[in-house]
């Protein structure tokens, strides 16, 4: 074995050949290299004639914090991070996964509030769950003079609240209430007056459906309709009839006083009147015409088919003439049935006959002939009656 012992310090090794690399040998196979560049590499050799391969020169548990190139300086719980564009490409980072100032993808607990210095989107691929512990969620545009505009109001056992309030006025409010069995009530609050008003403009149909046909209005807590029908009064149906022919019989009709017969106009036009039955099962039927014969009357009945069919006997008036001409008089007649006990939402007909006393009675209607004079109307109507009637004997 020869040793290479300097005896100085120093040792100095020149190479000055064309590779200017210093090589180290062992039994005449390369084992190491030290390039120009300061590049120190060793080589394992593997036999004769096997190939070289390189492999670091550094031994395990030698290096350490203060012999690498980092960008800034360490602190306890930070991790070394890959940063090209700094000092040395590496960089001391906080660890995100145990960061308590971040939030981990996977989810956590938040202590503080969300701030953005611009907008803030959520882009859910599911379902988006707020949860509120104090049942409260509230939306506002300022957290800390309480600009609130949106609030969700959670009450166990009692009613869940939505409030949509008014631009700067946190007592100018509408409320959807939704109580224990789906009730919902709809509630306008003005704070400092009575001008909460409520409007409906709706673009499209309002359709107003009440499953048990109860429908209530109401003065400040107090029921004024009558009881659950605040459709009573309602116009269900409307027949005019009014002649512009001009033929010498086209505006006049002859009562049949043989039988009674479903009233129809020279035109072919029969006395009738078509509805829907409304929720209280009750209407009244409301006629009226021009009337005139010499000394003569008529009995008038409903039918329920174009060929007579008696509605029933209460709603045939023929004890004795429903209407009487003394003499020569002519007038307007109105005659009104209140009929009940129907069956709510059924598409119904009724028809007017009538029955004379004797010949020569007429009911006249619309233009007289050419002379552009005009007779009445025949107006049939059906309005609904609410589902409570006051009846006697």
């Amino acid at each position: 074995m020869s040793t290479l012992k300097s005896s100085s310090t120093d040792l100095t090794l020149n190479a000055d050949g064309v590779g200017n690399d210093i090589i180290f040998q062992s039994n005449a196979g390369q084992v190491g290299s030290l390039t120009a560049e300061g590049v120190l590499t060793a080589t394992s050799y593997a036999g004769s004639g096997a190939a070289l391969t390189g492999v670091a020169l550094i031994a395990d548990n030698v290096v350490d914090e203060a012999n690498l190139k980092i960008s800034n300086a360490p602190t306890n719980g930070y991790v070394l991070t890959a940063q090209s564009g700094n000092t040395g490409g590496l960089t001391w980072a906080a660890d995100s996964t145990t960061d308590s100032t971040k939030l981990p993808l996977a989810g956590g607990t938040m202590t503080g509030n969300i701030a953005t210095s611009a907008g803030f989107t959520l882009d859910c691929a599911g379902d988006l769950l707020l949860s509120a512990a104090d049942n409260d969620i509230i939306f506002t545009n300022d957290a800390t003079t309480g600009g609130k505009f949106v609030q969700f109001i959670h009450n166990t056992g009692s009613a869940n609240l939505f409030y949509l309030y008014a631009p700067d006025h946190v007592t100018d409010t509408l409320a959807i209430a939704v109580y224990p069995n789906g009730a919902t009530t709809i509630l306008t609050n003005d704070g400092d007056g009575s001008a909460g008003h409520l409007s409906l403009d709706v673009d499209g149909t309002l359709t107003l459906n009440s499953f048990t046909g109860a429908f209530i209005v109401e003065n400040n807590g107090t029921e004024f309709s009558a009881a659950n029908s605040a459709y009573a009064g309602m116009i269900l149906g409307y027949t005019r009839i009014q002649n512009d022919g001009t033929g010498s019989s086209n505006n006049v009709l002859t009562i049949n006083s043989s039988a009674m017969t479903v009233l129809q106009t020279d035109q072919g036009t029969d006395f009738s009147i078509q509805f829907i039955v409304p929720p209280s099962g009750n209407v009244e039927i409301q006629c009226s015409f021009w009337m005139h014969g010499s000394s003569r009357g008529a009995k008038f009945s409903l039918s329920t088919d174009a060929s007579y069919a008696e509605l029933g006997i209460a709603h045939t008036y023929d004890a004795d003439q429903t209407v009487y001409i003394d003499e020569t008089d002519h007038d307007i007649t109105n005659i009104s049935f209140a009929v009940t006990g129907l069956t709510p939402g059924t598409d119904t007909t009724y028809y007017l006959a009538g029955l004379a006393s004797g010949s020569s009675t007429f009911i006249s209607h619309g233009r007289f002939r050419l002379t552009g004079n005009h007779y009445p109307p025949i107006i049939l109507k059906a309005i609904a009656l609410p589902a409570t009637i006051v009846t006697g004997e």
